[in-house]
């Protein structure tokens, strides 16, 4: 099957407004942020950073990769020996993700899961939705380590229940759709021919959420995925050492906390501006001044952005293959 014989809806522009709306607002709220602060503390603090540690960090940021990309051929049951080609697929989604949005990224990993990986359109579809679905619960789960372990909020323990449940009953249509595949299909028989096409590809989509129905497969996703963001942590530890911030894990833990509920929001390219304000929040509650606060939420995120773009476009400019698919 092709993507020409898959009709989906189009998107429609309210949506595109809604996010523009949301994208303004919050740059105009960063932007007088912005202007409150003293840029020449911020730019000493992150000139005397030590480079070692930075340099420590972009190594932190790549030591998820692995995991993830074991992560995805748990949930799609792709062979061990397609894992390369699921990272470099990775690396180069998130290339596409922090360069431009996360719609440009899901178009890519269609095209890279299809023409690389070998996956059909609905297998990939599925893939990608239980990505998120698991996601969702490592977000869920880390906000329960920063309850237990770093005292956060009451408002970060609300949005967790609040993810909770969301995330619950995405489980409970996503294994109502799987079990009822075949009725999907019939039932598509009743409409006209686009809705039809586009009913089936759902059906055949939910028929490839086998994970869903395997507790070892999706327990060790799940803690696969738990693994990376935790790792994640060494590369801010790394930062607070980089910026003079005695090392605190449950600190470390709080950040890493943040910037997974900020990513909830619709991120504009790169997440700037959005990444740098929940770490910044952190820090700053925590007692620290906004020009080592701001320091090491750029340093931080600059750490992540060189990890995130530089092996994906040297994948799409050095392998051929990779380039090929996305242009074709």
């Amino acid at each position: 099957m092709s993507l020409s014989q898959v009709e989906t809806p189009r998107p429609q522009w309210r949506r595109h407004v809604l996010l523009l709306a949301i994208w303004t607002v919050l740059g105009i709220g960063l932007v007088y942020l912005a202007s409150l602060v003293d840029w020449s503390d911020v730019l000493v603090r992150a000139k005397a950073a030590d480079p070692v540690w930075l340099g420590l960090a972009v190594l932190a940021n790549l030591l998820p990769a692995l995991p993830w990309a074991v992560t995805w051929v748990l949930l799609s049951h792709l062979p061990l020996r397609k894992t390369p080609a699921v990272l470099e697929s990775q690396l180069a989604i998130l290339a596409t993700v922090q360069s431009f949005s996360l719609f440009a990224g899901g178009a890519t990993a269609m095209v890279l899961l299809t023409r690389r990986v070998g996956l059909a359109y609905p297998a990939a579809l599925s893939l990608l939705t239980l990505d998120q679905l698991v996601t969702g619960f490592v977000k869920v789960a880390l906000i329960g380590l920063s309850v237990a372990f770093a005292h956060p909020p009451v408002w970060m323990g609300q949005v967790g229940l609040t993810l909770l449940a969301v995330m619950c009953l995405g489980v409970v249509i996503l294994l109502a759709a799987h079990h009822r595949e075949s009725a999907i299909m019939s039932a598509a028989e009743s409409f006209g021919p686009r809705v039809k096409t586009v009913m089936r590809f759902l059906a055949r989509t939910a028929g490839h959420l086998r994970a869903l129905k395997d507790p070892l497969r999706s327990g060790a996703a799940f803690a696969l995925m738990l693994f990376r963001r935790l790792s994640e942590g060494l590369a801010v530890v790394c930062v607070q050492k980089a910026v003079g911030i005695p090392v605190s894990w449950e600190l470390a833990l709080l950040v890493l906390t943040a910037m997974a509920i900020v990513t909830v929001i619709p991120q504009p390219p790169g997440n700037v501006g959005l990444y740098e304000a929940a770490v910044v929040l952190v820090y700053q509650s925590a007692g620290y001044p906004p020009d080592v606060a701001i320091a090491a939420a750029l340093l931080q995120h600059a750490a992540f952005l060189v990890m995130a773009l530089t092996p994906g476009y040297l994948i799409l400019f050095l392998r051929r293959p990779w380039r090929q698919a996305l242009t074709q």
